[in-house]
């Protein structure tokens, strides 16, 4: 959750608008995104202690488990707009003097559900990821700049970002509800981001699912994307 790089010419430093789209919301369902390409969450049974709101530690065990293989396919309109707008573009964009690969799309919006990173170095579960307290999580390399830091010397300084995004579903019966999900986009790293070990396209947006295993880069470290409600 195999790939091509699309011909993607002339990436500018700055992505003025990533994920350009029609109106400030995408549609889902037959127009919208298609479902990953799932793969093998690989591993043994892998324990996970997780702290409750009252205080009480829970076991949590992730299976190792086969999904069925769906094609994920890109979103409509998903592509980055990589044209810059000028000198004050590029001020806008700058922070710590640095000057930033990506910008948020207007469909940004912060997270209904306490999503975490579960981490994994081989069989040594490390500190959980908080990822519901901002729109989006730049990761990389440059601790000065991001939110998630990836230390690998094959990783980039700006490598990656999660964007949580407002779309609209279509529901059973032809009604439309807005809904807040979660997307990992890979910002033309040098050594790619992966889901289920399918390497992304980059300057795509790719729906991020319970359970999906992200890397980043050679590193060895996975990123198991889940939910508190799924672990308490």
């Amino acid at each position: 959750m195999g790939l091509h790089r699309p011909c993607v010419t002339g990436l500018s430093t700055t992505i003025a608008r990533a994920g350009e789209v029609q109106g400030q919301m995408q549609i889902e369902g037959e127009e919208g995104v298609g479902e990953v390409e799932a793969a093998i969450v690989e591993g043994a049974r892998r324990k996970i202690s997780v702290t409750s709101s009252g205080g009480r530690e829970k076991l949590v065990r992730l299976k190792g488990r086969r999904r069925k293989k769906k094609k994920r396919m890109k979103e409509n309109n998903a592509k980055p707009d990589f044209k810059l707008s000028g000198s004050l573009n590029k001020a806008e964009n700058t922070v710590k003097g640095t000057e930033m690969k990506y910008a948020e799309p207007p469909e940004a919006r912060k997270p209904t559900k306490k999503f975490l990173f579960f981490v994994f170095k081989g069989e040594e579960s490390l500190d959980p990821i908080q990822l519901h307290r901002q729109s989006h999580y730049l990761i990389g390399r440059d601790r000065n700049v991001v939110d998630v830091p990836i230390d690998h010397l094959s990783c980039s300084k700006q490598h990656a970002v999660l964007q949580y995004r407002q779309v609209v579903k279509k529901g059973d019966l032809g009604e439309y509800m807005t809904e807040v999900k979660p997307y990992l986009i890979d910002l033309e790293s040098s050594n790619g981001t992966f889901i289920n070990k399918e390497k992304l396209e980059p300057a795509r947006y790719y729906e991020l699912k319970e359970k999906d295993l992200v890397k980043f880069g050679l590193s060895s470290r996975d990123y198991i994307m889940m939910s508190r409600e799924m672990v308490e």
